[in-house]
Protein backbone atom coordinates (compact mmCIF):
# COMPACT_ATOMS: atom_id res chain seq x y z
CA UNK A 1 0.00 0.00 0.00
CA UNK A 2 0.80 3.78 -0.97
CA UNK A 3 0.69 6.18 1.63
CA UNK A 4 0.32 9.49 0.50
CA UNK A 5 1.99 11.98 2.80
CA UNK A 6 -0.13 15.56 3.74
CA UNK A 7 1.57 18.92 3.26
CA UNK A 8 2.41 19.60 7.15
CA UNK A 9 4.23 16.18 6.82
CA UNK A 10 6.19 17.28 4.02
CA UNK A 11 7.48 20.60 5.68
CA UNK A 12 7.86 18.88 8.96
CA UNK A 13 10.47 16.10 7.09
CA UNK A 14 12.18 18.98 5.11
CA UNK A 15 12.86 21.28 7.92
CA UNK A 16 14.26 18.02 10.14
CA UNK A 17 16.10 17.15 6.87
CA UNK A 18 17.78 20.34 6.71
CA UNK A 19 18.28 20.68 10.52
CA UNK A 20 20.54 17.47 10.25
CA UNK A 21 22.18 18.67 6.97
CA UNK A 22 23.29 21.92 8.68
CA UNK A 23 24.91 20.07 11.58
CA UNK A 24 26.87 17.73 9.70
CA UNK A 25 28.40 20.75 8.20
CA UNK A 26 29.27 22.90 11.44
CA UNK A 27 28.19 21.82 14.85
CA UNK A 28 28.41 25.01 16.89
CA UNK A 29 25.78 26.51 13.98
CA UNK A 30 23.65 23.78 13.82
CA UNK A 31 22.74 23.25 17.34
CA UNK A 32 22.14 27.18 17.73
CA UNK A 33 19.46 26.35 14.55
CA UNK A 34 18.21 23.90 15.95
CA UNK A 35 17.82 25.66 19.23
CA UNK A 36 16.31 28.49 17.74
CA UNK A 37 13.77 26.70 15.46
CA UNK A 38 13.16 24.42 18.73
CA UNK A 39 11.85 27.49 20.35
CA UNK A 40 10.11 29.60 17.51
CA UNK A 41 7.80 26.39 16.48
CA UNK A 42 7.45 25.13 19.84
CA UNK A 43 3.63 26.66 19.98
CA UNK A 44 3.00 25.03 17.04
CA UNK A 45 0.30 22.67 17.83
CA UNK A 46 -1.97 21.91 14.54
CA UNK A 47 -1.05 20.81 11.33
CA UNK A 48 -1.61 24.36 10.11
CA UNK A 49 1.17 25.62 11.66
CA UNK A 50 3.74 24.52 9.01
CA UNK A 51 1.72 25.16 6.03
CA UNK A 52 0.12 29.15 6.55
CA UNK A 53 3.48 30.77 6.46
CA UNK A 54 3.34 33.99 3.41
CA UNK A 55 7.05 33.27 3.79
CA UNK A 56 7.58 31.25 0.58
CA UNK A 57 5.04 29.15 -1.87
CA UNK A 58 5.23 25.89 0.11
CA UNK A 59 4.27 27.18 3.32
CA UNK A 60 6.76 26.63 5.53
CA UNK A 61 7.62 28.55 8.40
CA UNK A 62 11.20 28.17 7.62
CA UNK A 63 13.40 29.57 4.49
CA UNK A 64 16.99 29.40 3.87
CA UNK A 65 18.75 32.60 2.18
CA UNK A 66 21.92 31.83 -0.02
CA UNK A 67 24.29 34.46 -0.60
CA UNK A 68 27.58 34.32 -2.92
CA UNK A 69 28.92 37.30 -0.89
CA UNK A 70 29.08 35.62 2.39
CA UNK A 71 29.15 31.58 3.60
CA UNK A 72 27.00 32.64 6.93
CA UNK A 73 23.61 30.92 7.32
CA UNK A 74 20.77 33.51 6.71
CA UNK A 75 17.50 32.53 7.40
CA UNK A 76 14.12 33.75 7.69
CA UNK A 77 11.25 32.43 10.42
CA UNK A 78 7.67 32.06 11.16
CA UNK A 79 6.97 32.55 14.41
CA UNK A 80 3.72 32.23 16.32
CA UNK A 81 0.63 30.53 15.11
CA UNK A 82 -2.02 30.86 12.50
CA UNK A 83 -4.35 32.08 15.19
CA UNK A 84 -2.41 34.61 16.51
CA UNK A 85 -3.08 38.18 15.03
CA UNK A 86 -0.58 39.40 12.85
CA UNK A 87 -0.45 42.49 14.67
CA UNK A 88 1.25 40.23 17.96
CA UNK A 89 3.73 39.24 15.61
CA UNK A 90 6.48 41.98 16.54
CA UNK A 91 5.63 41.37 20.65
CA UNK A 92 5.94 37.36 19.23
CA UNK A 93 9.47 37.75 18.42
CA UNK A 94 10.32 40.02 21.82
CA UNK A 95 9.17 36.97 23.52
CA UNK A 96 11.69 34.52 21.08
CA UNK A 97 14.32 36.63 21.72
CA UNK A 98 13.82 37.28 25.70
CA UNK A 99 13.97 32.82 25.55
CA UNK A 100 16.98 32.98 23.70
CA UNK A 101 17.88 35.57 26.65
CA UNK A 102 19.31 38.26 23.70
CA UNK A 103 19.27 41.89 25.33
CA UNK A 104 19.16 44.67 22.79
CA UNK A 105 18.46 48.36 23.11
CA UNK A 106 15.24 49.01 20.24
CA UNK A 107 16.61 51.34 17.10
CA UNK A 108 14.51 53.80 16.10
CA UNK A 109 13.41 52.35 13.14
CA UNK A 110 12.30 49.05 15.19
CA UNK A 111 9.92 51.69 17.40
CA UNK A 112 9.14 53.02 14.34
CA UNK A 113 7.89 49.52 13.18
CA UNK A 114 5.54 49.61 16.18
CA UNK A 115 3.71 52.78 15.38
CA UNK A 116 3.61 52.13 12.02
CA UNK A 117 1.75 48.80 12.40
CA UNK A 118 -0.76 49.99 15.37
CA UNK A 119 -4.57 49.84 14.36
CA UNK A 120 -3.83 48.49 11.03
CA UNK A 121 -5.01 45.70 9.05
CA UNK A 122 -2.12 43.52 7.89
CA UNK A 123 -1.66 39.99 6.37
CA UNK A 124 1.87 38.80 7.44
CA UNK A 125 2.48 40.90 10.20
CA UNK A 126 6.39 40.22 10.85
CA UNK A 127 9.19 37.91 10.81
CA UNK A 128 12.41 36.64 12.20
CA UNK A 129 15.36 36.74 10.43
CA UNK A 130 18.70 34.83 12.14
CA UNK A 131 22.57 34.86 10.32
CA UNK A 132 25.32 32.88 11.89
CA UNK A 133 28.94 33.79 11.13
CA UNK A 134 32.04 32.72 12.84
CA UNK A 135 31.28 33.31 16.64
CA UNK A 136 28.83 35.39 16.15
CA UNK A 137 24.71 35.29 15.74
CA UNK A 138 22.75 38.06 14.72
CA UNK A 139 18.91 39.14 14.75
CA UNK A 140 16.49 40.69 12.27
CA UNK A 141 12.91 42.04 12.61
CA UNK A 142 11.10 42.10 8.86
CA UNK A 143 8.12 44.54 9.15
CA UNK A 144 5.29 44.67 6.95
CA UNK A 145 4.08 47.78 5.85
CA UNK A 146 0.49 47.47 6.09
CA UNK A 147 -1.17 48.88 2.78
CA UNK A 148 -1.88 52.59 4.17
CA UNK A 149 0.87 52.85 5.64
CA UNK A 150 2.48 56.35 5.33
CA UNK A 151 6.42 55.86 5.22
CA UNK A 152 7.69 59.14 3.90
CA UNK A 153 6.89 60.49 7.55
CA UNK A 154 9.78 59.62 8.84
CA UNK A 155 11.84 56.74 7.39
CA UNK A 156 12.49 57.79 3.33
CA UNK A 157 12.84 61.72 4.83
CA UNK A 158 15.80 60.38 6.93
CA UNK A 159 16.76 57.17 5.11
CA UNK A 160 16.36 57.96 1.53
CA UNK A 161 15.61 61.96 1.14
CA UNK A 162 16.60 61.67 -2.78
CA UNK A 163 13.90 59.19 -3.60
CA UNK A 164 11.72 60.59 -1.77
CA UNK A 165 12.06 64.05 -3.73
CA UNK A 166 10.96 62.16 -6.81
CA UNK A 167 7.65 60.51 -8.02
CA UNK A 168 7.17 57.27 -6.87
CA UNK A 169 3.78 56.04 -8.02
CA UNK A 170 4.70 52.92 -9.86
CA UNK A 171 6.20 51.21 -6.37
CA UNK A 172 4.82 50.60 -3.27
CA UNK A 173 6.44 50.24 -0.19
CA UNK A 174 5.67 46.33 1.26
CA UNK A 175 8.37 45.86 4.13
CA UNK A 176 10.84 47.41 6.67
CA UNK A 177 14.26 45.40 7.52
CA UNK A 178 16.19 46.07 10.56
CA UNK A 179 19.17 44.05 12.28
CA UNK A 180 18.80 44.89 16.21
CA UNK A 181 20.60 47.38 17.27
CA UNK A 182 21.74 48.67 14.25
CA UNK A 183 20.82 51.95 12.92
CA UNK A 184 20.41 50.57 9.26
CA UNK A 185 17.21 50.55 7.34
CA UNK A 186 15.89 48.12 4.60
CA UNK A 187 13.03 49.32 2.91
CA UNK A 188 11.61 47.04 0.52
CA UNK A 189 9.27 48.03 -2.59
CA UNK A 190 7.18 46.13 -5.51
CA UNK A 191 6.71 47.42 -8.72
CA UNK A 192 3.18 48.05 -9.91
CA UNK A 193 3.72 46.33 -12.95
CA UNK A 194 5.75 43.68 -14.35
CA UNK A 195 8.15 45.47 -16.68
CA UNK A 196 11.26 47.68 -15.61
CA UNK A 197 13.74 49.14 -17.87
CA UNK A 198 18.08 49.87 -17.64
CA UNK A 199 17.36 53.41 -17.58
CA UNK A 200 14.73 53.00 -14.53
CA UNK A 201 17.56 51.07 -12.75
CA UNK A 202 20.32 53.48 -13.51
CA UNK A 203 17.89 56.13 -11.67
CA UNK A 204 16.95 53.94 -8.65
CA UNK A 205 20.57 53.73 -8.07
CA UNK A 206 21.15 57.27 -8.47
CA UNK A 207 19.32 57.91 -5.36
CA UNK A 208 22.02 56.38 -3.32
CA UNK A 209 25.21 57.52 -5.59
CA UNK A 210 25.20 54.08 -7.23
CA UNK A 211 24.38 54.89 -10.62
CA UNK A 212 28.00 54.17 -11.71
CA UNK A 213 27.23 50.22 -10.86
CA UNK A 214 24.23 49.80 -13.51
CA UNK A 215 26.56 47.65 -15.93
CA UNK A 216 27.26 45.58 -12.87
CA UNK A 217 23.86 44.89 -11.82
CA UNK A 218 22.97 44.24 -15.22
CA UNK A 219 25.97 41.96 -15.76
CA UNK A 220 24.21 39.83 -12.65
CA UNK A 221 21.12 40.06 -13.90
CA UNK A 222 21.59 38.32 -16.89
CA UNK A 223 23.99 36.05 -16.05
CA UNK A 224 21.22 33.40 -15.92
CA UNK A 225 19.18 32.48 -18.62
CA UNK A 226 15.64 33.82 -18.95
CA UNK A 227 12.82 31.62 -19.30
CA UNK A 228 11.66 34.08 -22.37
CA UNK A 229 14.82 35.19 -23.81
CA UNK A 230 14.43 38.91 -25.34
CA UNK A 231 16.61 40.71 -28.20
CA UNK A 232 15.07 44.21 -26.60
CA UNK A 233 18.55 45.82 -24.64
CA UNK A 234 16.49 48.15 -22.37
CA UNK A 235 13.67 46.01 -21.06
CA UNK A 236 14.40 43.28 -18.85
CA UNK A 237 11.92 40.25 -18.99
CA UNK A 238 8.33 40.56 -17.36
CA UNK A 239 8.36 38.79 -14.36
CA UNK A 240 7.40 40.24 -10.37
CA UNK A 241 10.07 42.50 -9.98
CA UNK A 242 11.02 44.28 -6.59
CA UNK A 243 13.66 46.49 -5.35
CA UNK A 244 14.81 47.59 -2.08
CA UNK A 245 17.40 49.53 -0.63
CA UNK A 246 19.54 48.85 2.88
CA UNK A 247 20.77 52.28 4.35
CA UNK A 248 22.21 54.21 7.36
CA UNK A 249 20.53 57.87 7.30
CA UNK A 250 20.97 59.85 4.59
CA UNK A 251 21.85 57.06 2.24
CA UNK A 252 25.17 56.31 3.34
CA UNK A 253 26.82 52.60 2.89
CA UNK A 254 24.03 51.41 0.52
CA UNK A 255 23.08 48.56 -1.08
CA UNK A 256 20.68 48.27 -3.58
CA UNK A 257 18.80 44.88 -4.54
CA UNK A 258 16.76 43.98 -7.63
CA UNK A 259 14.17 41.01 -6.74
CA UNK A 260 12.01 38.66 -8.56
CA UNK A 261 10.13 35.83 -7.75
CA UNK A 262 12.46 32.58 -9.36
CA UNK A 263 9.50 30.77 -11.25
CA UNK A 264 8.10 34.00 -13.67
CA UNK A 265 11.87 34.61 -13.93
CA UNK A 266 13.48 31.64 -14.47
CA UNK A 267 11.43 28.61 -14.36
CA UNK A 268 11.39 25.17 -12.35
CA UNK A 269 13.51 24.58 -9.36
CA UNK A 270 15.98 22.37 -10.50
CA UNK A 271 17.17 24.71 -13.45
CA UNK A 272 17.32 27.67 -11.17
CA UNK A 273 19.56 25.29 -8.97
CA UNK A 274 21.94 24.17 -11.99
CA UNK A 275 22.32 28.11 -12.71
CA UNK A 276 22.83 29.21 -9.26
CA UNK A 277 25.68 26.38 -8.63
CA UNK A 278 27.59 27.25 -12.03
CA UNK A 279 27.59 30.97 -11.19
CA UNK A 280 28.46 30.34 -7.94
CA UNK A 281 31.39 28.71 -9.38
CA UNK A 282 32.25 31.06 -11.65
CA UNK A 283 31.78 33.62 -8.32
CA UNK A 284 34.26 31.55 -6.26
CA UNK A 285 31.80 30.74 -3.68
CA UNK A 286 31.24 27.47 -1.65
CA UNK A 287 27.80 26.58 -2.61
CA UNK A 288 27.83 22.82 -0.81
CA UNK A 289 25.69 23.41 1.83
CA UNK A 290 22.94 24.95 -0.52
CA UNK A 291 23.39 21.76 -3.30
CA UNK A 292 23.29 19.57 -0.44
CA UNK A 293 19.53 20.94 1.26
CA UNK A 294 18.19 21.85 -2.41
CA UNK A 295 19.41 17.87 -3.81
CA UNK A 296 16.36 16.27 -4.30
CA UNK A 297 14.55 18.86 -6.52
CA UNK A 298 18.11 18.87 -8.56
CA UNK A 299 15.33 17.17 -11.48
CA UNK A 300 12.80 19.51 -11.21
CA UNK A 301 13.71 21.33 -14.59
CA UNK A 302 9.79 22.71 -14.88
CA UNK A 303 7.86 21.84 -11.68
CA UNK A 304 8.53 24.44 -9.11
CA UNK A 305 7.79 24.87 -5.40
CA UNK A 306 11.14 25.26 -3.54
CA UNK A 307 12.96 28.58 -4.48
CA UNK A 308 11.25 31.69 -3.65
CA UNK A 309 12.98 34.53 -4.44
CA UNK A 310 16.45 35.76 -6.16
CA UNK A 311 17.53 39.01 -5.28
CA UNK A 312 20.75 40.80 -7.66
CA UNK A 313 22.58 43.22 -4.96
CA UNK A 314 24.92 45.41 -5.35
CA UNK A 315 27.24 48.35 -3.30
CA UNK A 316 30.07 50.22 -4.09
CA UNK A 317 32.68 47.72 -3.38
CA UNK A 318 30.56 44.57 -3.47
CA UNK A 319 28.07 42.05 -6.24
CA UNK A 320 26.26 39.00 -5.69
CA UNK A 321 22.95 36.94 -5.90
CA UNK A 322 20.91 36.22 -2.72
CA UNK A 323 18.75 33.16 -3.43
CA UNK A 324 15.89 31.71 -0.81
CA UNK A 325 14.83 28.44 -0.31
CA UNK A 326 12.33 26.51 1.33
CA UNK A 327 13.39 22.98 2.41
CA UNK A 328 12.59 20.12 1.07
CA UNK A 329 12.44 16.78 2.28
CA UNK A 330 14.67 13.93 0.85
CA UNK A 331 11.91 12.80 -1.79
CA UNK A 332 9.67 15.92 -2.71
Amino acid sequence: MIYQLQDHQLQQLGIERSLGIVEKDDAFIGAELKKITDKAFQCFDTNDSWTYSFLNRTGAPLEYSFNTMSNDLRYTLEVGKPQLSPTSKLSRIEDLLEQLEFSWSKSEVELYMEKLQQYQRLEWGAWFGVRHGKGKTEFKKYAEIPSLGKVNDFLLKKYLPEFLRSEQSLATPVMLGNKLSSERCEIYFDLNHRSITVSDLRQHLAYVGLEHRTEVLMELVKSFLFRKESEDTEYLPEAQWGFSYSVLPDSKHAAFSLYAMTTGLYGGDGFVRQQFLENSLTQGWDAKLYAELSAPIGRWGLRSGYHNMISFVISEHDSGYHLSLSPPPSQP
